[in-house]
């Protein structure tokens, strides 16, 4: 059975990515933001955990391609940017400061 919680995958993904800390960091608070929400509802959580690993290498200037994402988290480059795109649309929202 796999995990209904995105975040509960991030810690394989930033792993076969090589991932900085930062990235996986960052990957988890954009999760957490939308988390709950209805944004959530419906959506595969290892394709939001993929498109926040490819949102927060865009935000902190860390290399990582869809293409690689896509491979370790076994979803397609559509999804990454379909998902991408909502996910900074959400989290640009919130009151992080």
């Amino acid at each position: 059975m796999e995990p209904s919680d995105p975040t509960a995958y991030l810690p394989r993904f930033a792993s076969e990515l090589d991932c900085s800390e930062d990235v996986h960091r960052e990957a988890h608070d954009i999760l957490e933001t939308v988390s709950g929400t209805t944004y959530t509802s419906g959506k595969h959580p290892a394709g939001l955990a993929a498109a926040a690993l490819y949102a927060s290498a865009c935000l902190t200037g860390e290399q990582l391609t869809q293409h690689e994402i896509s491979n370790v988290a076994d979803i397609t480059r559509m999804t990454i940017r379909t998902h991408y795109r909502e996910l900074i649309d959400q989290y640009g929202t919130d009151d992080r400061g």
